[in-house]
């Protein structure tokens, strides 16, 4: 979910030992329809996640987004959550984080891993960079027939 919603690794990882009380929650993440509501993931036309405050939430207000879904499963949000539900449910994960205890270290292993297999130097790569990538790879993929507006 860190990918599709543009998050800092504070927002849904435990970074060394320490949480923040703003990380993404199981109860605050569900597959919604298209009028935004609760529904099950085989209905689901998107997914939408509440996020307690973050980094530069001053006021602890809090937002809620989301993300609608892509017909192709590998820039799916709704493809994803259910993969990651799938996983929590394998490993008898309980948590009340959507993540678990996955920590940012764990998350960073994986695109300097990917970096390392195709002959790039790793130290180039981190889970910021996957927040400053998104967005460009988001504008690459953008369904045809969409306008941007401005």
């Amino acid at each position: 979910m860190g990918f599709f919603f543009l998050l800092r690794r504070s927002e849904y990882l435990k970074i060394g030992s320490t949480r923040h009380f703003y990380c993404l929650k199981r109860k605050n993440v569900f597959f919604s329809d298209s009028n935004g509501r609760p529904t099950t993931g085989v209905a689901a036309t998107s997914v939408t996640i509440g996020l307690e405050g973050s980094k530069n939430d001053q006021y602890g207000r809090g937002a809620w987004r989301t993300m609608h879904k892509s017909e192709d499963p590998i820039i799916c949000p709704v493809a994803a959550l259910k993969d990651i539900l799938w996983a929590r449910e394998e490993v008898a994960d309980d948590s009340i984080f959507l993540c678990g205890e996955t920590t940012s270290a764990d998350v960073a292993t994986a695109p300097k891993a990917t970096a390392t297999s195709a002959g790039v130097s790793a130290a180039n790569y981190s889970t910021h960079s996957i927040r400053i990538g998104a967005p460009q790879r988001f504008l690459q993929v953008k369904p045809v027939g969409y306008r941007s507006s401005g």
